[in-house]
């Protein structure tokens, strides 16, 4: 019985520096049953000229070139490009270990899920920085439903580090939302993918190099500091279409976008921080009340935060300023008063605070 085919898709937008070494790492897999999509999004740098070269090498390589788009964009024409059983996503200043997809196929042929995720390397270009990010509990091969495990909606999305049941994917309509130069669009495929899994397997072997230092920072530029409120509009409506009545999702969404607005908060060029602010303000205004203090996966201090922030940027700020000189939080009928660190009051207490 022939193996089944992966599609690997690259999408390719400025990376002439990256290029070769990420497609050497694949065309080098153990695995051999690949074809390569590599998109380019209308680059200017030469990465064309690349990607031509290598599709006469090796008949594997399939080169899809349109003017630039964005990041979402490309990656849904690759995927309707796949003709494969599986997908693979290999981000162009990335490279992959030698035998990412042998591991990944075997571990999926052995569990029968529609997704295998490994853990990789963050890598930095001088080589003499490299560390090894295990999402938390990955220390061995493991089959689990996602939703018993929520942490593993948490962090980098990492959906490079996987390989997905191709067929799966169409069948749920999860694709990656749209919207020209925007950047984070990796966070709603994510979700989507996760929220919607019954079963997952993770392996233990760290099969991918993941760039830290390409230039090209999405955190320096205003219109793709604020595309994050875009993501969580798509993971929201994404639940609101196929998860509705799901309230362990409703509240891994909701604590997951509060991770990620908090997260980038402390990014961004210092002269967003303001108007990002004020974005999540509305946002929390508009999709937290008093009611949402059940969520089960929110701290005290994350739902205390969370209420000043819907009552806007000062109320926030102010209680972000005294919280390490005078900090109250409640869990359950239990009041607790903090002075400098220092627990001076508990007592009970009564109704909403």
């Amino acid at each position: 019985m022939p193996s089944p085919l992966i599609s690997i898709v690259v999408p390719v937008y400025n990376v002439a520096s990256y290029l070769r070494e990420c497609l050497e790492s694949i065309l080098e897999q153990t695995y051999e049953n690949l074809e390569v999509i590599c998109v380019n999004d209308g680059s200017t740098d030469g990465s064309l000229a690349i990607l031509e070269e290598y599709r006469s090498r090796d008949s594997r390589v399939r080169v899809i070139s349109k003017p630039n788009a964005g990041y979402g964009h490309t990656m849904n024409m690759g995927m309707d490009a796949a003709t494969g059983d599986y997908l693979g996503i290999v981000e162009s200043d990335d490279f992959i270990e030698p035998r990412m997809y042998e591991i990944l196929m075997t571990a999926q042929q052995k569990h029968d899920v529609p997704v295998v995720l490994c853990p990789w390397f963050d890598y930095w270009t001088d080589g003499n920085r490299k560390k090894c990010s295990f999402p938390r509990g990955w220390r061995s091969e493991q089959v689990f439903c996602p939703l018993d495990r929520p942490q593993i909606f948490s962090g980098n999305p990492a959906i490079w580090a996987a390989l997905y049941d191709l067929n799966w994917l169409r069948a749920n309509g999860i694709r990656f939302l749209e919207t020209p130069g925007a950047s984070f669009q990796d966070m709603s495929f994510s979700f989507k993918v996760l929220a919607k899994l019954e079963k997952i397997c993770v392996v233990p072997d760290v099969l991918l190099n993941y760039r830290r230092d390409n230039e090209n920072s999405s955190m320096n530029s205003k219109h793709k500091v604020f595309c994050i409120f875009d993501e969580t509009d798509e993971m929201r409506a994404f639940f609101n279409s196929a998860c509705e009545g799901n309230t362990k999702i409703r509240d891994i969404l909701f604590k997951r976008s509060y991770e990620v607005y908090r997260a980038n908060l402390k990014r961004i060029a210092l002269k967003y921080k303001l108007g990002f602010l004020h974005r999540m303000s509305q946002e929390t205004k508009k999709h937290f009340s008093d009611n949402e203090g059940d969520n089960q996966f929110l701290e005290e201090k994350d739902i205390l935060n969370l209420r000043a922030l819907s009552r806007g940027v000062g109320r926030y700020l102010l209680r972000r300023s005294l919280s390490p000189f005078y900090d109250v939080t409640y869990k359950g009928n239990t009041r607790r008063v903090k002075v400098f660190g220092l627990r001076v009051k508990k007592s009970a207490h009564r109704g909403a605070h």
